[in-house]
């Protein structure tokens, strides 16, 4: 992995974890209660102890020592193609944030040509849905 941000050396209480890179190839995000999309690499790796209050952040949240509790997530996607290029249900979505007995109905009656269920299903494709794979 990538080496640790200056944010979890220096032990940011705000600091929330990693999301690790997708399968289409983006790249690992770290974040935090300031940055929950992406700390800016001048925070992250850089110069900037974020000491004072940014206009790019959420909250007023700068840092502060404390004793953070880091958590590490990978992206999942609630279906697979099999290997007669059928979608079928990705049994590791029930440990994501999406419902799979939701898509599990969805799917079915998508089968039989209902086009409402599609379109939901296609909704629920395009959701970030994320599972936690390790503790830092």
């Amino acid at each position: 992995m990538k080496t640790k941000p200056n944010c979890f050396k220096r032990k940011c209480k705000h600091y929330l974890g990693v999301v690790l890179p997708d399968s289409d190839g983006s790249p690992i995000r770290y974040f935090c209660k300031a940055y929950p999309n992406k700390i800016p690499d001048e925070i992250a790796f850089g110069n900037d102890l974020h000491l004072t209050k940014r206009k790019d952040q959420e909250g007023e949240f700068i840092f502060i020592k404390g004793n953070p509790k880091p958590t590490t997530f990978k992206k999942v996607e609630p279906y697979e193609i099999n290997e007669n290029g059928e979608k079928v249900f990705n049994i590791g979505a029930d440990l994501a944030s999406a419902d799979p007995f939701v898509y599990g109905r969805l799917m079915r009656k998508a089968r039989e040509g209902d086009e409402e269920a599609k379109k939901k299903m296609k909704e629920m494709e395009n959701t970030d849905m994320y599972y936690v794979v390790e503790d830092e």
